[in-house]
């Protein structure tokens, strides 16, 4: 299933993320969630099958510990080592070409190993860069897993801010008869609130 871009507006259903740290020097600790829910339909053109409609729910939660490993007056960067659970559900329903229907739901679940790095930069009064960069699964979980995040923060007052960046994550993930090879790729838009 690929998914245009363009497209996303007619086939995503919900998309949702939550991201948290918790900082007392140098250590530091990461929670990262996702939850995205997605629904197609595609021509078939086949003799017994006319369409597939797919609909896909993707929820993950990640815990990271980390340490500064290097700083300024303007910014940090952070190394990290955790895990991502990840729960998948697939339910594929297949239309005939005489009006029968056909469904089956596949679900799997698994944990990843990861590692990162992530850091800020404050560029000036109202404005901080921020980014990071996490591989994992190594067999563990999933064959494998990477994601990249970029983005901006302007802040509004001291505890609140608006943020807008990009991520993209991808995962490749074959046991047990489950086969979710997948990237993930949109803008994030959001509110940041420090305490």
């Amino acid at each position: 299933m690929d998914i245009p871009f363009r497209d996303i507006l007619d086939d995503l259903d919900f998309a949702g993320m939550f991201m948290a740290s918790a900082r007392n020097d140098p250590w530091v600790f990461y929670l990262d969630s996702t939850y995205v829910k997605t629904s197609t339909t595609e021509a078939l053109g086949g003799v017994v099958f006319d369409s597939i409609g797919i609909r896909s729910k993707t929820t993950t939660f990640a815990l990271a510990a980390g340490r500064t490993v290097a700083s300024s007056p303007k910014g940090h960067l952070d190394a990290y080592v955790g895990a991502r659970a990840w729960w998948l559900s697939n339910s594929f329903k297949l239309h005939g070409v005489n009006g029968g229907t056909t469904s089956q739901t596949e679900k799997a679940s698994w944990v990843n190993p990861l590692i990162g790095v992530a850091g800020r930069y404050r560029a000036d009064d109202r404005w901080t860069l921020f980014g990071a960069l996490e591989v994992g699964g190594f067999g563990v979980g999933a064959d494998s897993e990477w994601s990249v995040l970029a983005g901006a923060t302007y802040s509004v007052s001291d505890s609140f801010g608006v943020s807008m960046g990009w991520r993209h994550m991808e995962v490749d993930y074959d046991k047990g008869g489950v086969l979710f090879d997948v990237e993930q790729s949109g803008p994030v838009l959001g509110a940041t609130f420090r305490f």
